[in-house]
């Protein structure tokens, strides 16, 4: 059975930033002031204000809050961290519907918020979550995932949420329930469109251009192809997951289908898992029902150690998806090479919630950017950027410094020219950053193996030729140090 909780319709938009305040020691106060310890990612109605609907985005350092009015008035919200100093964000003209979207928070606080009416009397009473999703959103059972929706187009609603529903089903199942979704909340209409493309709007200036989705559903040119996003992409403020049904990708052409892509793109999103394409196969057990990172859309399961790709020789650089998942959700279980056909349905926690909106483009606008403390990545006077395309460039032999800041700045991308066939070593300090990953422009894991020397953490691939990227990241603000060697060892401390 899917459970769901449709609201009723509304009719306009606001958001409303929170500046970045660093990284402070969680507060003493972690109760919100009520008593009650604050342990929710999520949660839904008030006995004033039914249509009530909140959840932790992202990582948890992105919240959401909405509800709607009968009557068109200036919406407010007022919030504290830990119940401590508040702060009030103030729609500027009256709206029946009241979206705010709070970004750069702290990790694993306590978000104390209420809503207000345009008096300053409460709309509400105070409601709390921890500021906490995905990976980081464990209560002692499972993990819990929720996702901020946008459906472009107004005659696909119903399918976008049938799909979410098929997709929650999924979720539940192919990770043996140890990640469950949580609150799918849809904001539905002729909201914005892309034609720019992803990087224009993704990466660069672009007007008219929204960054606080987890998945988009359009109907554009751009970006080509089915689905698309960026490995980890859950992890960065800026990359969400672009369902296009223009290039069949989506509902109207595909019916239930869309369930398994937004799966599959979810795998890369969340769990960091690599395409199991171009095999003989690609990766399609039909009596085991994997891989959901293949290319068939009729997949249930995630492949591993055990359960491999049948056409494994033949897919370029294999790695076993369930690893990845657990590499970033680590207390999920090892499966032990025993595939769970269910749980079946969508668990304990799934509720999804849909808001009408009809802004202007001129409404709605980008992430505001968050302060940053000045960076010199490699000796570029600036923040390398966290995907290839906004990449800094390095030189193999040299021993470079970079400074990753969360979680304004997730991950850093270099990159250097590689000679085919060339051993290439990549060497980071401290060890505790993680193995150092080399990719191509596509954000292909390349593999090669990972070691660890004490301090160092080192990759060593044999290069394909042509630019190799070379990513950091990590959970926590860190300054490191690395190195790249081409035919030679890297020159990182050792």
């Amino acid at each position: 059975m899917r459970a769901a909780w449709l609201l009723a319709s509304v009719f306009l938009l606001a958001m409303a930033p929170l500046p970045a305040s660093g990284a402070p020691a969680v507060g003493t106060d972690s109760t919100c002031g009520t008593g009650a310890p604050v342990t929710a990612t999520h949660g839904a109605g008030d006995p004033a204000l039914p249509s009530l609907v909140y959840a932790a985005l992202k990582t948890g350092f992105r919240v959401v809050v909405a509800w709607e009015t009968d009557a068109p008035e200036v919406g407010r919200l007022r919030y504290a961290l830990d119940g401590g100093a508040t702060t009030t964000v103030s729609e500027t003209v009256p709206r029946t519907s009241h979206v705010f979207v709070i970004d750069g928070l702290p990790l694993h606080r306590s978000f104390c918020f209420t809503p207000l009416h345009a008096d300053g009397s409460p709309a509400a009473s105070q409601h709390a979550i921890k500021t906490r999703n995905a990976m980081n959103a464990h209560d002692g059972t499972g993990y819990t995932m929720n996702l901020l929706v946008l459906a472009n187009e107004q005659s696909a609603l119903a399918q976008v949420e049938f799909g979410l529903d098929d997709y929650a089903e999924l979720l539940y199942d192919s990770t043996d329930g140890h990640v469950r979704p949580g609150r799918h909340i849809i904001l539905f209409g002729d909201l914005e469109h892309h034609n720019a493309g992803w990087v224009a709007c993704y990466l660069v200036t672009a007007p008219g251009c929204t960054q606080w989705y987890d998945v988009i559903f359009t109907n554009d040119a751009a970006p080509q192809g089915a689905a698309s996003t960026y490995l980890d992409g859950i992890q960065n403020r800026r990359a969400a997951i672009w369902m296009n049904w223009y290039w069949q990708a989506g509902l109207v052409n595909l019916g239930d289908e869309v369930g398994n892509v937004l799966m599959h793109e979810v795998g890369h999103y969340a769990f960091g898992m690599l395409d199991l394409y171009g095999g003989s196969l690609n990766c399609w057990d039909a009596q085991k029902g994997l891989s959901i990172m293949g290319a068939s859309r009729s997949a249930t399961e995630f492949d591993d150690e055990i359960n491999r790709c049948p056409d494994e020789p033949t897919i370029s650089n294999y790695a076993p998806s369930y690893p990845r998942l657990r590499a970033r959700f680590p207390l999920v279980p090892d499966r032990q090479g025993v595939i769970d056909e269910g749980p079946f349905g969508v668990g304990p926690q799934y509720a999804r919630h849909t808001f009408e909106v009809t802004p202007a483009l001129s409404e709605l606008g980008r992430l505001p950017p968050l302060p940053r403390v000045a960076q010199d990545d490699a000796g570029s006077g600036e923040d390398a950027g966290s995907f290839p395309q906004s990449a800094v460039p390095i030189e193999a032999g040299r021993l470079y410094e970079g400074t990753l800041l969360t979680p304004v700045d997730g991950a850093d991308v270099y990159r250097l020219e590689v000679p085919a066939g060339s051993l290439v070593e990549i060497a980071v300090y401290p060890a505790g950053i993680g193995c150092p990953r080399a990719i191509d422009e596509s954000y292909r894991d390349l593999g090669g193996a990972c070691a660890n020397r004490g301090a160092v953490a080192t990759r060593t691939l044999e290069a394909p030729g042509g630019e190799l990227f070379v990513r950091f990241a990590t959970g926590t603000s860190v300054s490191y140090r690395f190195g790249v060697g081409v035919d030679a060892p890297a020159p990182g401390p050792v």
